[in-house]
C-alpha cells in the first residue's frame, strides 16, 4: 500500500487530468488522471494503447477481478449499491460518512473496502514506481470519498479543484451543444457540486485550488499543493524534466500525451445574458482561491 492517499474532487472540464499529470511527475506521487477506465468504451490509455490491450490495466483488472462489475460504468463501482441507482445518488450526495456507515450494509462496506485496497495495491505493484509514497485518486466523486470513509478506509485529504463557471459552461456547451436547457441545468449542478465539495472539509483535511490560479501562479500553487501532500517541493520545469522508465497509464484528456509544461487558459466570450446567468447561478468565484484546512 501507499503510505498516504488523497482524492481529487472536481467536475468535468476543470483540468483534473492536467493536475494529475503534474502530481504524477513528482517522484513521490502516483496519480492516474480520471483513474478508473470506462466499461462503456475502450479508452486509449496514456501509454498509447487501448485499455483492452494495455498490460498495466490488464494486470490491475485481474488483481481486482473487475469482470464482476462489467455492468457498472467503470472498472470498479464508485460506491456500494444499496437501494437503487437513482436513490443511491441522492443518498451519497446528501449524507455524510457517519450516516452512510449506518445506511450501507456491513457486507457491502467490507466488499467495497477490499476492492479499493486491492486496486491500490495493484497500482503500486505494477506502476513501476516503488519509491512513490502517495497515491492521488482522480475519480473526482465526492460520493466515492464518503463511501470509502464509511467503509472504514483512511482518507488523508481531499483536493478540491475549481474552474471559473463561465469557462466551464462554455466548454460543456461546446461538447453538448448550445441550448439554454443545458446551460441552466449544468450551472445549477456546478454550484451544487462545489458547495458539496467544500463540505468535505468538515470530515477530512482539505485543500481547494483553481485552474486559473494553477495557470497564473503555478509555482506558488504547486508549492502549497505538495506541502499539503507532505512531499518535497518541485517546480513545473523540474516536473517536466523528470524522466520515468514506465509510461503514465492515465485516463483523461488526450491532449496531455505531450504536455510540455505550458498551462493554458481557455478564455470564452459570453454574451451579456450569459454573463448575467453565470453570476446568478454560478455563485461567487475567486480565481485565485487557495485554501487549506487541517483535519477536523
Amino acid at each position: 500500500m501507499f503510505e498516504r492517499r488523497y482524492f481529487i474532487v472536481a467536475q468535468n472540464f476543470h483540468g483534473t487530468t492536467l493536475l494529475s499529470k503534474l502530481l504524477n511527475d513528482h517522484p513521490e506521487v502516483v496519480s492516474l488522471g480520471d483513474t478508473y477506465p470506462s466499461n462503456r468504451i475502450d479508452q486509449v490509455c496514456g501509454c498509447g494503447r487501448c485499455v483492452s490491450e494495455c498490460p498495466f490495466w490488464a494486470a490491475v483488472s485481474d488483481a481486482v477481478d473487475a469482470e464482476r462489475y462489467r455492468d457498472h460504468p467503470h472498472l470498479l463501482p464508485d460506491y456500494p449499491r444499496t437501494i437503487g441507482d437513482r436513490v443511491d445518488r441522492v443518498l451519497y450526495n446528501g449524507l455524510g460518512p457517519k450516516v452512510l456507515q449506518r445506511v450501507i450494509p456491513a457486507c457491502a462496506r467490507a466488499g467495497f473496502a477490499r476492492d479499493f485496497e486491492a486496486f491500490e495495491a495493484a497500482v503500486r505493484e505494477h506502476s513501476g514506481r516503488p519509491e512513490a509514497t502517495v497515491f492521488v485518486d482522480g475519480v473526482k466523486s465526492i460520493s466515492r470519498v464518503y463511501a470509502l470513509m464509511a467503509s472504514g478506509l483512511r482518507v488523508d485529504g481531499v483536493i478540491h479543484l475549481y474552474r471559473g463557471p463561465g469557462d466551464y459552461i462554455k466548454s460543456t456547451m461546446k461538447q453538448k451543444g448550445p441550448s439554454w436547457r443545458v446551460f441552466l441545468s449544468r450551472m445549477a449542478k456546478y454550484r451544487l457540486f462545489h458547495r458539496l465539495a467544500r463540505r468535505t472539509a468538515e470530515h477530512v483535511p482539505y485543500m481547494s485550488l483553481t485552474y486559473e490560479g494553477l495557470a497564473d501562479s503555478p509555482e506558488e500553487t504547486l508549492k502549497a499543493l505538495f506541502g499539503f501532500l507532505g512531499v518535497g517541493p518541485r517546480s513545473v520545469a523540474e516536473l517536466v524534466a523528470e524522466k520515468k522508465e514506465q509510461p503514465w497509464h492515465f485516463m483523461g484528456n488526450a491532449s496531455l500525451f505531450h504536455f510540455d509544461g505550458t498551462i493554458r487558459l481557455s478564455r470564452h466570450e459570453l454574451t451579456p445574458r450569459e454573463r448575467l446567468m453565470v453570476r446568478l447561478l454560478g455563485g461567487r468565484y475567486d480565481p485565485e482561491r487557495l485554501h487549506l484546512r487541517s483535519a477536523p
